[in-house]
């Protein structure tokens, strides 16, 4: 479906539809974003907790008894258990009725860090039992290698927690730089669109106004294209068909108007053949009056003649 074949009313309703979908696009896509970025903020959570569960182990490691030491352990199962579930997924206690889904991480440099802190609680545990263990039966252990294993694990523990910060920093950035560009191509998009609808709506509105310029100068030989579409197509179409039966109506008028003329030469004609017989008719009315009166004239001296004849005949008696 092309946009000609969309009814004006659509075409106008098209502009706010096409904006209003960029704008809950761009909302939806920043509502993601900002859930991973709740996401990213709860895995640095809880890789920062990392350190403060270490400097804990190592207190209760140095408690040197047996609930010091049975803490340790439960402790250090929390290290654990929370490292494999940052790097593999999983669900992480958080407390008593509190539990965190994080998911896998597919950062390899991360995952590196976390299998190294793996290690690393792995030989702390084993430092902090040995440790107990020489305290338990009176000996007097070192500490030395366990804070220094328990050092390394914190040195670890801070420089995935730097990159995790650096990651998350840099996906706000490209959240904040991709929501411009997708807020700028709508605005584009949107602005585009709208001047192809005006240019569909203004276009044959310009062509019925040319037409009708020209048949009010009197020529009545344009047509308004009529492939504009939809509701386009019916105005061009009355205004054609306004055109055709103007010119019908105007060619009738003009037979009429020449017909009239014709007729009215021939009855000048005729008026003129009839004055013109009149004047003859006049002429000879003249001719005739003029000859009785010469008749009249020649019968009275017709008359006085045989007066004077008949008077001289009565005086020859």
């Amino acid at each position: 479906m092309s946009l000609r074949s969309l009814r004006l009313s659509h075409r106008v309703l098209l502009i706010p539809l096409v904006l209003t979908v960029a704008i809950v696009g761009i909302v939806g896509y920043v509502n993601v974003a900002l859930e991973q970025q709740h996401s990213s903020s709860a895995v640095i959570n809880l890789a920062g907790r990392q350190r403060m569960l270490n400097q804990r182990f190592v207190k209760e490691v140095l408690l040197t008894t047996e609930d010091g030491h049975d803490r340790s352990l439960a402790t250090l199962e929390i290290m654990r258990t929370s490292v494999i579930a940052l790097r593999d997924g999983g669900d992480v206690r958080l407390g008593q009725d509190k539990n965190l889904t994080v998911p896998s991480t597919v950062d390899e440099e991360v995952r590196g860090s976390y299998d190294l802190q793996e290690e690393l609680i792995e030989k702390a545990g084993n430092l902090g039992q040995a440790f107990v263990a020489e305290a338990l039966t009176g000996q007097s252990p070192s500490p030395t290698l366990l804070t220094a294993a328990a050092s390394e694990l914190h040195v670890e523990a801070n420089r995935v927690v730097s990159m995790l910060q650096e990651r998350s920093a840099s996906a706000l950035q490209h959240l904040a730089t991709r929501s411009l560009l997708i807020g700028l191509v709508s605005v584009i998009a949107g602005l585009a669109l709208s001047w192809v609808v005006i240019r569909e709506i203004l276009a044959p509105v310009q062509d019925t106004q040319r037409v009708l310029k020209v048949m009010a100068g009197g020529r009545l030989i344009e047509r308004v294209d009529e492939s504009y579409g939809s509701d386009m197509t019916e105005l061009a179409r009355s205004v054609n068909e306004f055109q055709s039966r103007l010119g019908q109506d105007l060619g009738e008028v003009t037979n009429t108007a020449r017909n009239i003329d014709n007729g009215a030469g021939k009855l000048r004609a005729a008026s003129q053949q009839l004055a013109s017989a009149t004047t003859q008719q006049s002429a000879t009315l003249e001719l005739i009056t003029g000859s009785l009166k010469s008749v009249a004239t020649l019968a009275a001296e017709n008359a006085e003649r045989a007066s004077s004849a008949t008077g001289l005949g009565k005086e020859t008696r």
